[in-house]
């Protein structure tokens, strides 16, 4: 999957999650959640090429180490949320569910490609 797609595909599912939510349904929430899915999504993305391309790295064999930046990024993104809109527990689980969600379904598409 292409990085684009890959951070297309995030900023929607968890905007669309996000959406679910009055609290976190309004334009400037969603605006800073596009701006901060593609901040973490493509340094993810790039960060797990660059190990790939020149650590001969098997991302389904290691998809623990994937597990481990992931949780990184459910933080950094809380950080980043949370100096925007306010630190709340309610956030932090909100930004872990969405993250979740867009990581189950991106695993899904690695075993089960759309063509």
């Amino acid at each position: 999957m292409s990085l684009l797609i890959a951070c297309f595909l995030t900023c929607l599912i968890e905007g669309g999650f996000f959406c679910c939510f009055r609290s976190t349904r309004n334009r400037k929430f969603l605006t800073a959640s596009v701006g901060v899915n593609v901040l973490t999504n493509l340094s993810l993305n790039l960060f797990l090429q660059f190990l790939v391309d020149n650590y001969d790295y098997d991302l389904v064999l290691n998809s623990l180490s994937v597990f481990g930046l992931e949780s990184f990024v459910v933080v950094w993104e809380f950080v980043m949320y949370g100096l925007l809109f306010g630190f709340s527990k309610r956030l932090l689980l909100l930004v872990f569910l969405a993250n979740l969600i867009s990581y189950l379904f991106s695993y899904l598409l690695l075993f089960f490609p759309v063509s």
